[in-house]
């Protein structure tokens, strides 16, 4: 097995041990489907294996003589592939190991599936997952992007955040369909598109500009602790004011 550059695989290529990929986040399957494909093949254009297929499959006598390259790129998209393809119940189980390793004490609920639901079209590794998910288990937000806080957490958006907070606060529960439309008619009553409101309160709630759906994202949080930290943002531009 070669690196990229065709010389002999070592660690200047990143080639580590089996349990530092496992603590990266890559998942036993990807990381099977991956080995059992340097050099070997089933025809010109298949990467994807499960290990049933592979079982099936694989013969010595498709195994090529040539050295293989280890691409980390590859590996990085057939992980991904695979999170797609693996279920919330089974990614939520291996998440709760990469959330405990943050001082995270979650357990594989409903809540958690929910969250891998939303995450898995959108990260590569566990490990990823878990940088992403660790918000939705905090007090306030860990750390804002600063660009973004400077951006949308303004004067400007100061009384549109007031406003949703003031909704979330009237409401016994989060209704997702009733806080969206309620949020598209106050953006309507201003003469702006929906962004506008939604930004802020995006970054209000998880520190930067990327999150799942808001709606979504809002009820991931919770009431509460969505009241809180959009007070909070509220502080922080009063603060800087």
């Amino acid at each position: 097995i070669l690196g990229t550059d065709r010389k002999r695989l070592s660690k200047r290529h990143g080639a580590v041990s089996v349990t530092w990929y496992r603590d990266e986040g890559y998942l036993p399957h990807a990381m099977v489907n991956y080995l059992a494909r340097l050099g070997w093949s089933w025809d010109d254009k298949t990467e994807v294996f499960s290990r049933e297929e592979l079982l099936e499959r694989f013969d010595f006598d498709r195994v090529g003589k040539s050295p293989a390259i280890f691409d980390a790129e590859k590996l990085a998209w057939l992980n991904q592939h695979w999170m797609k393809e693996t279920s919330d119940v089974v990614l939520a189980g291996y998440l709760v190991d990469f959330l405990k390793a943050r001082g995270i004490d979650a357990a594989p609920d409903e809540r958690l599936q929910r969250i891998v639901h939303a995450y898995k079209p959108r990260v590569k590794t566990l490990k990823e997952m878990a940088d992403r998910a660790e918000v939705f288990y905090t007090r306030g937000v860990p750390e804002f992007d600063e660009k973004a806080r400077r951006k949308f957490l303004t004067p400007e958006n100061r009384e549109r955040l007031r406003a949703v907070r003031d909704q979330l606060g009237a409401m016994e529960a989060v209704d997702e369909e009733a806080l969206e439309a309620w949020m598209r008619e106050y953006a309507a009553t201003l003469g702006v598109g929906l962004g506008k409101v939604a930004q802020p309160v995006r970054v209000a709630l998880v520190g930067g500009t990327a999150s799942p759906g808001l709606f979504e994202t809002v009820a991931m949080i919770g009431r509460e602790e969505s009241i809180r930290r959009l007070d909070e943002a509220l502080a922080l531009i009063d603060e800087a004011a």
